[in-house]
């Protein structure tokens, strides 16, 4: 009698044994499933908004390239007289919502201003300027202060009829303005530049964050050391 017992009791924990596995393999490829699924789906996300992106930030690099090409903006450059570019390059600004748009000749001087402003950056020593000077677009990002935080900017070549280079037009864009309309929408999502810090997101608590360095140990972004930026700090002045 015992035996018989001991033998259901072995049945029994063999027939649990196998449901459990039947259940930990079903349970697991399921899981890799579903976690595949949610790559696939993060993937696709991370390209639509790396797309719209692109597309938005497109328009003014073209604008970058079509004022550079402007007979007024190489008259500028090549006679010297910029009476009259200020309110060219204003019209330009308030019909493309560009924060401003400036002309600069070979050696990197401001020569025109949308605003009227001085140029929100020492732009003879940055590598989009110099990039534009050589003959080619040059791009980059920064503050443009007193206007925003976070502008990136497009330089695009002017050329005389020789081919020499004669300056450059540069557009500022307000990434303000860019990631204005995402704010709220799903999923989160972010973009850093090369050191690894938020500069465009649709969750603006995001902004200013950065990757976790390597040596830290630590997965994902974290905060800024220090009081954060200001969130869409502008100061205008009298523009």
């Amino acid at each position: 009698m015992i035996s018989g017992i001991r033998q259901r009791a072995a049945v029994m924990l063999a027939f649990l044994a196998v449901v459990a596995a039947l259940s930990g393999g079903v349970w697991r490829y399921f899981h890799e499933q579903g976690l595949d699924l949610l790559a696939e789906r993060g993937r696709a996300d991370l390209a639509l908004a790396g797309d719209r992106l692109v597309g938005q930030l497109q328009r003014y690099r073209d604008l970058a390239v079509l004022m550079g090409n402007h007979p007024a903006v190489r008259a500028v450059l090549s006679e010297g007289d910029a009476r009259d570019l200020g309110d060219l390059l204003l019209k330009v600004a308030d019909k493309t919502a560009a924060l401003d748009v400036l002309v600069i000749d070979a050696e990197g001087r401001l020569r025109a201003s949308a605003l009227g402003l001085d140029a929100p950056m020492e732009l003879a020593g940055q590598p989009f300027v110099r990039r534009a000077l050589r003959g080619a677009l040059g791009w980059g990002h920064g503050e443009a202060m007193p206007l925003s935080q976070r502008a990136y900017f497009h330089a695009a070549p002017v050329f005389s009829p020789p081919g020499q280079v004669l300056g450059a037009v540069v557009v500022v864009t307000d990434l303000n303005g860019i990631d204005y309309n995402w704010r709220g929408s799903n999923p989160p999502a972010f973009f850093t530049d090369s050191s690894g810090e938020v500069l465009i997101s649709n969750r603006s608590e995001l902004l200013f964050w950065r990757r976790a360095p390597a040596s830290s140990g630590l997965v994902g972004l974290v905060p800024p050391v220090g009081p954060a930026p200001p969130f869409e700090a502008r100061r205008l002045g009298g523009a």
